[in-house]
């Protein structure tokens, strides 16, 4: 794998794996049960690990992961709302803007006063405006969200265009920051936690067994001086979570929070357990928490991974307003067996935010070619819809859908999720193994990654000798260009990514552990070498695609470059409507030798620009000799 383990420069994150969302395990009908993905603590943040033990015959074992959905589930918030710019030039017919979920349930709202408006507006829709549909079981799920269409549906008029703008989640006021303590078990044995609960243990399984001790212990608590020490036996019933801790937020409103928080260590490492909380309108969904080691750690676990969490109120929307139930439970499938874990400090919290913040659903940049956009025209027999791009958007291009109705239509813009990798050359990713043989060999099974697109087409790349890595998380860098097809057309549609599969396939057998984390297409350096007579002898660019939102990861990107004798240079970014967005110009000559500038995303007006495709152009007049040089090319945004 020498050769695969290249560097690469330009780098767009498709998943961190710290909200697990849409992943599950799937062994074929040789491979063992224990087939398990579970929330692991990652190279950085969460981790998702498949836990393997493969048959005597040929087997394999793998998780796959399905990107056609969007996680809206800051929507249910009161402080967040979906927002879009719009503008029309037609008679005045009302906007329908749709949302759909996974199993086809759908809100919906009308907004009136867009196209006929040749003045962008801003559209800002709380979760409270939407409407839920009668169709599917009536209960929308906000973290899995297929489909976003914007529709106009003629009551004044029968043609027009429609311009969309910048649609994402805004957070309409600032939020302090959230911490909601369940329990942090100072009060001793017998007391209750902060809502005045008590904690209870159960069996379901004859050889299961559990019990609950406070531990004031030196060294055995991670917050004040006392743990939770819960000592285990998780039975041997398939299936069944045969022993568990029971702790009530006793009907506590936790919709402020996104996230639970807590310490936990083990007396076997990599110990796991089944964690569920809900309440009694609510539906129990499960993840598995694994990867605990014997050593205290912390583990921030965002409401978004757990399963569909559902009221059955009026509205019947996603959310956490009465939660009474906090579980934890040990089952043959996943438990290491029989030990002791202590818990400490267990929290519902969220993270301080600022008015405005705004999450992109899709800033409207790409390419607007109807073969190449993720926007698709939808429209009945007797109406028309079609696709162009804008230079002047609020920010940037906007779309825009040309339409032409007859009575009673409608024309569509849809929007469905995939993973947009046109940019990249190359998957990388961060993984961990460890595998076994009874005897105590390592086993050498092999690696495939598969990839597949939103029409079906499939491609993979294998790896042969994969054994354990030792604990230590690696980088593994695959190149486009070395996968193969398996089925499909004969191109993989790199701008519609609908899935992608860890699989490990017996080779010697045994039984492990996968573990990724940090999923990203990248691209490799985009480097022009000059000859040896250019003023300009290289430039190159690093996070190229680089992401500006201000999360410590590729916020900016450096534009390094080399030069063969002292210049005064200049360096300007332009849109693509030609216009200068940003530069930079040293009053000084630079010296000759490595030079370089760093770009933050904002403009000269410091306003962070949106995403896209943007020029730059470095310019070189050498002080001594006269010459002059240029070198232009193109840097991503892609948040």
């Amino acid at each position: 794998m020498a050769g695969i383990l290249a560097s690469y420069a330009r780098a767009a994150l498709i998943d961190d794996e710290d909200i697990n969302l849409g992943y599950t395990a799937e062994p074929d009908n040789s491979a063992s049960t224990d087939n398990i993905a579970l929330t692991v603590p990652g190279d950085t943040g969460q981790a998702v690990q498949l836990n393997y033990n493969f048959a005597t015959t040929d087997s394999y074992s793998q998780l796959t992961k399905n990107f056609s959905r969007f996680n809206m589930g800051e929507l249910a918030r009161s402080d967040v709302a979906l927002r879009f710019y719009a503008r029309g030039s037609g008679s005045s017919n009302a906007v329908r803007v749709r949302l759909t979920d996974i199993d086809g349930d759908q809100l919906f709202k009308v907004v009136n006063g867009l196209t006929n408006n040749d003045a962008w507006a801003s559209v800002s829709i709380p979760l409270s405006a939407f409407t839920l549909s009668a169709l599917g079981n009536g209960k929308f799920d906000l973290f899995r969200v297929t489909q976003l269409e914007i529709a106009v549906e003629k009551t004044g008029g029968g043609s027009g265009a429609l311009d969309i703008d910048g649609i994402g989640l805004f957070r309409t006021q600032a939020s302090t920051g959230v911490s909601i303590l369940l329990d942090g078990f100072e009060g001793g044995t017998g007391s209750v936690n902060q809502f005045g609960a008590g904690p209870d243990v159960f069996t379901q399984d004859v050889n299961a067994s559990i019990s609950a001790v406070y531990d004031t212990s030196a060294g055995n608590a991670a917050v004040g001086t006392t743990a939770l020490k819960i000592t285990y036996n998780a039975g041997t019933t398939a299936g069944v979570d045969n022993a568990g801790y029971f702790n009530s937020p006793n009907g506590a409103n936790l919709t402020p929070a996104t996230q639970l928080e807590f310490y936990a260590k083990a007396s076997n490492d990599n110990e796991a357990f089944r964690l569920t909380f809900g309440s009694a309108t609510s539906q129990y969904q499960v993840i598995n928490i694994g990867g605990i080691s014997k050593s205290w750690q912390k583990f921030t676990i965002p409401f978004n991974n757990f399963d569909q969490i559902v009221t059955s109120g009026a509205a019947g929307l996603t959310g956490f307003s009465y939660v009474t139930a906090f579980v934890m439970a040990f089952a043959p499938s996943i438990s290491v067996g029989s030990g002791n874990l202590w818990l400490d400090d267990i929290r519902f919290t969220a993270p301080a935010a600022s008015s405005g913040d705004f999450k992109t659903i899709d800033a409207m940049e790409e390419p607007v070619s109807p073969a190449l956009t993720t926007w698709e025209a939808a429209y009945d027999v007797s109406s028309f819809a079609s696709f162009s791009g804008v230079a002047d958007g609020v920010s940037g291009r906007a779309l825009r859908m040309t339409y032409s109705l007859s009575d009673g239509t409608y024309a569509t813009m849809v929007r469905k999720f995939y993973v947009n990798a046109s940019l990249a050359d190359a998957i990388r990713f961060k993984y961990k193994t460890s595998g076994a043989l009874t005897s105590g060999v390592a086993a050498l099974n092999t690696f495939e990654f598969h990839v597949l697109d939103k029409d079906g087409t499939h491609y993979k790349r294998a790896l042969t000798g994969f054994a354990s890595t030792a604990g230590t998380w690696k980088t593994l860098v695959l190149p486009l260009k070395e996968f193969s097809q398996v089925s499909g057309d004969s191109s993989l549609d790199l701008r519609k990514l609908k899935e992608m599969r860890f699989t490990m396939l017996k080779s010697d057998g045994g039984k492990g552990i996968l573990a990724v984390d940090q999923f990203e297409a990248v691209a490799s350096p985009k480097l022009t070498q000059g000859a040896t007579d250019r003023l300009i002898q290289s430039i190159s660019t690093d996070n190229n695609p680089f992401s500006p939102n201000d999360d410590g990861v590729k916020d900016t990107v450096t534009f390094s470059y080399t030069l063969k004798e002292p210049c005064k240079v200049r360096l300007r970014i332009y849109g693509q409507d030609g216009q200068v967005v940003k530069e930079f110009s040293p009053a000084d000559a630079i010296p000759a030798g490595a030079g370089s500038f760093a770009w933050d995303g904002k403009d000269s007006g410091n306003v962070r620009i949106r995403n896209g495709l943007y020029f730059f152009q470095l310019k070189a007049d050498a002080t001594g000799s006269g010459n002059k040089d240029k070198e232009t090319n193109i840097v991503a945004v892609l948040r």
